[in-house]
């Protein structure tokens, strides 16, 4: 029983200690401390790097440990600053030092709120905005034959060829070997007119409106569009190919729908939070005070 006793007085002693220790300076220089456990949560903060260099070096540990007093010596010297002393400057640390309170403070009121059930939500949402954050919209694979035609450029004749080509087509000959032969485009001429880039709706800056709407308008592989115009010239386009629009696994879109919702969740928190600040039915306000203030800045009465 005795060494029970003795044993459970030296347990209370040690722990007595390491909590003493904790709030006990382990540096300190003209009244200026930094506690053991202030100095345990900075050096959790620094470089992991610098950190194992100054386990094993005195000289880096030493050049920490300067750092960290510079640092909170110049934080004495902000807080000896008033009004008097240093005029706007003081009020400038004020809204900056608010500006970060706010920060903290909203980040601990949210860290403090029960977070929804984002997972169960997604799916939810998932079901109820499928368009919205999974749709793959519809997209097509063209050819075309380009007679080129900009400025300066004889537009009625190159129409003539273009409709010549037209015929050609309509009697059956192929068009691979018609763009070889005839288009203006060096980027697909020799492909036999193929682009190899799949366009859809949003494709607009990378193909010509004009280009766009007449792909569209075709609804079966293989099918001619008329005469086309654009800032080039005149297109005969051909759809190669069509693939319906379809919608991406849940799984696969997921992760944003989540920080979607976790982001809805973090606003509405953080204005229901600021709205409970707001003035209230208890506040005072000095009214003469107020008129004194904003003077200033009233703008001058209208003429009657």
């Amino acid at each position: 029983m005795r060494f029970l006793t003795i044993l459970f007085a030296l347990l209370s002693y040690s722990w007595s200690v390491a909590a003493d220790q904790e709030q006990q300076p382990v540096v300190s220089e003209d009244g200026v401390e930094i506690t053991y456990d202030e100095l345990q949560f900075m050096l959790s903060k620094t470089d992991r790097d610098m950190r194992q260099s100054a386990a094993n070096d005195l000289g880096t540990r030493f050049e920490i440990l300067n750092i960290f007093m510079v640092n909170k010596k110049m934080a004495r010297d902000a807080e000896r600053m008033s009004p008097e002393s240093a005029g706007d400057r003081y009020w400038d640390m004020q809204l900056q030092i608010r500006a970060l309170q706010r920060k903290i403070a909203l980040d601990n009121y949210l860290a403090t709120q029960k977070q929804p059930d984002v997972a169960a939500l997604a799916q939810e949402r998932y079901k109820t905005q499928k368009d919205k954050y999974a749709l793959v919209p519809e997209r097509r694979l063209t050819s075309h034959i380009l007679l080129a035609c900009e400025k300066g450029c004889d537009g009625e004749e190159r129409r003539r060829e273009m409709e010549a080509i037209l015929t050609k087509l309509g009697d059956g000959e192929d068009f691979a070997e018609l763009a070889r032969r005839y288009s203006d485009d060096p980027g697909s001429k020799n492909k036999g007119g193929r682009l190899d880039t799949w366009i859809d709706p949003s494709a607009k800056g990378r193909l010509v409106k004009q280009y766009l709407d007449a792909a569209f308008k075709l609804t079966e592989e293989g099918e001619l569009s008329n005469i086309v115009t654009s800032r080039y010239g005149f297109h005969i386009i051909r759809l190669d190919k069509l693939e319906p629009p379809s919608h991406l696994p849940l799984e696969q879109v997921r992760p944003r729908i989540e920080r979607a919702i976790e982001s809805e969740w973090r606003e509405l928190a953080l204005k229901e939070y600021q709205a409970s600040l707001k003035l209230g039915e208890n506040v005072v306000i000095d009214g003469k005070a107020m008129e004194e203030l904003f003077a200033p800045y009233k703008l001058p009465a209208l003429q009657k």
